[in-house]
């Protein structure tokens, strides 16, 4: 097993993304994409943004600290509730936060604005958002928004229409 050491400042915290044959094989094929190809897609990305200079349009976040664990409980929607509030803290104000989300075996999009007090959803099989999953994010982003102003929060979900996957 190979890993990449990703920095904090393209998923909010350091991590590393393990990688093997399989994985890259898995791409290769044309087969399940797992949560490491979807990080490192992110860091080739990242550095392609940084590589061209200017200011960020994007942060990153992680799947793998949203991920619905094997034994759910308050805490754990508490702390992945948490790495999205902490994600959208280091998020430069203009700057769409982007996250990935595998929902079972597909992957959708999350882009948080929160200058819009916006949530965006792509799916490309045209579903709607898993009640874990706008939890997680409704939490997350209102405790971001409590430490930063006193307004009230208007949040909206908007489901994106985007290429139906066949």
């Amino acid at each position: 097993m190979n890993s990449i050491k990703q920095d904090a400042e393209i998923f909010g915290f350091q991590t590393k993304t393990m990688f093997n044959k399989e994985v890259c094989r898995s791409v290769i094929n044309f087969q399940q994409v797992s949560n490491s190809v979807v990080e490192i897609w992110a860091r080739y990305l990242h550095e392609k943004m940084e590589a061209d200079g200017g200011d960020m349009p994007v942060q990153f976040g992680t799947s793998a600290a949203i991920a619905i664990p094997k034994r759910a409980s308050h805490q754990a929607v508490t702390r992945r509730s948490q790495y999205i509030a902490d994600l959208l803290d280091i998020s430069l104000l203009g700057q769409m936060t982007l996250i990935p989300y595998n929902t079972g075996n597909h992957w959708v999009l999350v882009a948080i604005d929160m200058a819009a007090e916006m949530i965006y959803y792509l799916d490309s099989l045209g579903g709607i958002p898993s009640k874990d999953l706008e939890e997680i994010m409704n939490q997350g982003v209102t405790i971001n928004h409590a430490q930063k102003s006193k307004k009230r929060l208007n949040l909206k979900w908007v489901r994106v229409m985007c290429p139906k996957q066949t």
